[in-house]
């Protein structure tokens, strides 16, 4: 975790809540993942606490590769000083993650997590605009009014 605050944290427990504990946390040599608490932590979720060796980036590799992707993909819709929508953006660049093959596991982190293929963005969202059009369609079509009778 780059930062430790109550929110940072709290979502870490929501994530551990969600989807289990995990069976290895590999971590560097910062002092927190070192600490008793930690170690402490690690052996009540029946985790192994494994770290990589000092001033040797190497084992991080995949972790650092990820990160770069990120950063370029980001930095595509940074370019654009016009960009307003960053809720959409950040929506789509974590689909596209998510659906992207892993080498290591050889599925999609999508497909590992829901058991099944990812829906192309294009059809989900389409799907989500006409849900939306044939709500505002029914609420059009109710009367405003209530007729008189006699």
């Amino acid at each position: 975790m780059s930062d430790t605050d109550a929110l940072t944290v709290a979502k870490v427990f929501e994530e551990y809540r969600r989807f289990g504990a995990p069976s290895l946390i590999r971590h560097d040599r910062d002092p927190r993942f070192m600490s008793e608490v930690f170690q402490a932590f690690a052996e009540l979720i029946q985790a192994r606490s494994n770290s990589t060796l000092s001033y040797r980036p190497q084992p991080n590799g995949k972790q650092e590769q990820s990160v770069k992707t990120v950063m370029q993909s980001v930095k595509v819709y940074v370019g654009n000083s016009l960009q307003q929508e960053w809720d959409e953006i950040a929506e789509r660049l974590v689909f596209a993650i998510n659906k992207s093959h892993d080498m290591t596991r050889k599925e999609t982190p999508f497909y590992l997590i829901a058991l099944e293929m990812a829906r192309e963005y294009q059809a989900v969202e389409k799907a989500r605009r006409a849900r939306i059009h044939n709500e505002n369609l029914s609420h059009k079509e109710q009367p405003r009014y209530q007729k008189y009778e006699r």
